[in-house]
């Protein structure tokens, strides 16, 4: 009996080992918490905050992003929480994409279930710090769920393209563009959208947004 025992326990290992998703993560969820997820090939990563002074950082290598060595004084993605903002900040982050997964980056949950939580009731800040380039050449969107309003500022710059999709598929209220060089490019051949906004308006102020189409459907 002991010896069947053993031998499921291996069988077991042996499974969890050849599962192919890596789940990046500093701990767990905290009480009071929003994040940013980013999946790629083979990668889960989840980075929170929370009101009571959780943050989490990531860096991106060779385009991947990964936890490891990660701290205050290296990393090129950070995400806090202060009195309900989410504040995100990407500091010359580079992430490359070419697997077919429905979104590279999502803010605002952490939950996997959208309806297990309350998500109005905060916002989000994203500062941009030097240049910060996402290129897809799947068809993945950068996801900004249900939040009070989206601000994205300089002095650094935001450039993503997307293949065939949404590249940005905003559901938050106003998304603000201020003091920066935001630039998005849908290079498929499908019908989709640089900027897919189903709540608020887009606000600049001060800054240069280039949103192009080459498909020719409006952004």
């Amino acid at each position: 009996m002991k010896k069947k025992i053993l031998g499921l326990l291996l069988a077991l290992c042996l499974i969890i080992g050849m599962l192919p998703m890596t789940t990046l993560a500093a701990s767990t969820e905290p009480a009071e918490w929003a994040c940013v997820r980013i999946v790629q090939a083979g990668i889960d990563c989840y980075l929170y905050g929370s009101n009571a002074g959780r943050i989490d950082y990531a860096k991106t290598v060779d385009g991947k992003v990964t936890t490891e060595g990660a701290s205050e004084s290296d990393y090129n993605i950070k995400l806090s929480m202060e009195d309900s903002v989410l504040k995100v900040t990407f500091k010359d982050m580079y992430l490359y994409c070419d697997a077919q997964n429905d979104h590279i980056m999502t803010f605002g949950y952490a939950a996997r279930d959208i309806n297990e939580v309350d998500t109005t009731n905060y916002s989000v800040e994203v500062t941009l710090i030097g240049e910060n380039k996402i290129e897809n050449t799947a068809a993945q969107r950068f996801m900004i769920n249900k939040n009070n309003g989206t601000t994205f500022t300089g002095p650094g710059s935001f450039y993503m393209e997307g293949n065939n999709i949404n590249v940005i598929h905003y559901y938050g209220g106003d998304l603000t563009i201020k003091n920066t060089t935001f630039s998005l490019l849908q290079n498929g051949a499908w019908r989709q959208h640089c900027l897919q906004m189903v709540n608020g308006n887009l606000i600049i102020e001060n800054s240069t947004v280039d949103l192009v189409d080459m498909c020719g459907a409006a952004a």
